[in-house]
């Protein structure tokens, strides 16, 4: 084909455009056939990506509640409560009757 171009333009070029231009109205027809059935599938896939998207956020609130990470607030939180004690002077109430000090 590149070869005929060329050769002789002219007389290849209305024969090329009318070749692309059959064939894009080749893929424009099996685009709207397969349309249809694309689109029902995306509905019918968009409910399973829920799925995954749930599973994949579980596995991040697993991984932000680990042992390790959970400990690691918690001596936060003691040094911050323990650093505001000392700052205002009065201690801070948690709702706990009686505090035990040994299970901090």
């Amino acid at each position: 084909v590149i070869e005929h171009l060329t050769r002789n333009p002219l007389a290849t070029l209305p024969i090329i455009y009318q070749r692309l231009r059959q064939k894009d109205q080749e893929w424009r027809k099996q685009k709207s056939e397969l349309l249809s059935k694309w689109r029902a599938l995306t509905e019918a896939n968009y409910e399973g990506s829920k799925d995954f998207m749930c599973y994949q956020l579980r596995r991040e609130i697993e991984k932000s509640l680990t042992d390790d990470r959970l400990l690691e607030e918690c001596k936060k939180a003691r040094y911050f409560c323990s650093s505001l004690e000392k700052r205002s002077g009065s201690s801070i109430n948690f709702g706990l009757s009686s505090p035990d000090r040994s299970a901090i």
